[in-house]
């Protein structure tokens, strides 16, 4: 290449990388959206062990991060200042955990989400049971925060899809056993690609 040609391929390039900065000083570069945040009032009526409540809050937790939302605990019992006699914004969902069994529930399930037609999402609500939990993690010889993630995610997703559909795969499929506890440790028990659309979407309603 001649030291002419080479000084012309050099000037193109500063013209082109000049032409980017200018185009980025005076339009900025596009945000990137904010990760939406979804409040769970928790009320733990089961009295769970700190440390069994905190493991699967995080991994309950961590579902939902890595389809893009981010949730976001509230102990209604044991927060100073009682955050949850509050009004509950449309971003806020109601669990419980409860101590005893349900009875109307059958086989392996571990909770429930009712689901309420109403304007305001924090009418529905949904329950975990302990009790069914500790059973389940027991059979399957599974940590019980496990089984209570699982479930506590499985729940929040009825609750913010607002449907009782399940899935054959991922965190919404009807009932987990050992293989999926493995996934559920590596990180891989997630929200189908479509569930995931649509959570955002919900998610993108709610916010304020």
């Amino acid at each position: 290449m001649s030291d002419m040609a080479g000084r012309r391929v050099i000037a193109v390039v500063l013209l082109l990388v000049g032409i980017r900065a200018y185009g980025e000083s005076r339009l900025g570069r596009i945000p990137a959206p904010p990760t939406p945040i979804i409040h769970i009032r928790l009320i733990d009526l089961a009295g769970l062990p700190e440390k069994v409540r905190t493991q699967a809050e995080a991994v309950a937790a961590d579902v939902f991060r890595r389809s893009g939302i981010d949730l976001d605990f509230v102990e209604c019992l044991s927060t100073p200042g009682f955050p949850c006699r509050q009004p509950a914004g449309q971003t806020d969902f109601w669990l419980q955990i409860l101590k005893q069994r349900l009875n109307h529930l059958h086989g392996d399930s571990t909770g429930v989400a009712i689901l309420v037609r109403s304007s305001q999402s924090g009418d529905s609500y949904a329950s975990v049971s302990y009790a069914m939990a500790a059973d389940t993690a027991q059979e399957l010889e599974v940590p019980v925060a496990e089984v209570l993630a699982a479930s506590m995610a499985h729940e929040i997703g009825h609750l913010l899809l607002h449907s009782s559909a399940h899935s054959r795969t991922g965190i919404m499929s009807p009932r987990l056993d050992r293989k999926q506890f493995r996934l559920l440790e590596r990180g891989e028990l997630l929200f189908t690609s479509g569930e995931t659309a649509r959570l955002l979407q919900r998610a993108a309603q709610l916010a304020p």
